[in-house]
């Protein structure tokens, strides 16, 4: 009979080391998945940054070719630290070792160039968005490139020359 009044101090202890383990490992899939959750709203925070600047860029370059007079216009365009250089590209016609790059890269058409450190491409894909870009207007190639055209991203912020007239071929946009 003293047996039943007694509480079983072995089964006590069974029970306190698997509540504890299993609270850790619970505790450690709660923050995994935050980190992933976090990480994955990261990356989509540049995916926008990204997609941003690319439709500011087009609507600026846009808006310059539709004026239908000389324009003379240097928009500063908030855009990703992540990068360190926009380039704008005639692939068809520059033979730089750029060029050569990025046609190694399978770019043909694209005239618009987002850049890592040492002119790496590669930096958009990481974010699913490809790292060269094709600017029209509307339905019209507008750009009129004679040599590859860069500017360095500073604080995330970067300043494009865009005009038209004034030695700049009718009908197009170019970029200084």
């Amino acid at each position: 009979m003293e047996k039943r009044g007694k509480t079983n101090k072995k089964g006590q202890m069974m029970g306190m080391p698997f509540q504890f383990i299993f609270s850790m490992i619970l505790i450690a899939v709660v923050l995994f998945v935050a980190i992933w959750a976090i990480k994955g709203f990261m990356e989509r925070a540049e995916q926008a940054k990204i997609g941003a600047f690319v439709a500011d860029v087009r609507s600026n370059v846009y808006n310059v070719w539709n004026s239908g007079t000389a324009a003379n216009f240097t928009p500063v365009i908030s855009f990703s630290a992540k990068f360190k250089e926009v380039c704008f590209v005639n692939l068809s016609t520059c033979s730089d070792a750029f060029c050569k790059a990025a046609r190694e890269h399978g770019y043909s058409d694209e005239n618009l160039f987002l850049l890592g450190e040492n002119r790496a491409m590669g930096i958009a894909e990481k974010y699913g968005i490809s790292s060269g870009v094709k600017i029209m207007c509307g339905d019209r190639d507008c750009l009129l490139l004679k040599k590859t055209v860069c500017y360095s991203v500073e604080g995330g912020k970067v300043a494009l020359g865009i005009y038209t007239g004034g030695g700049c071929a009718p009908g197009k946009v170019c970029i200084f």
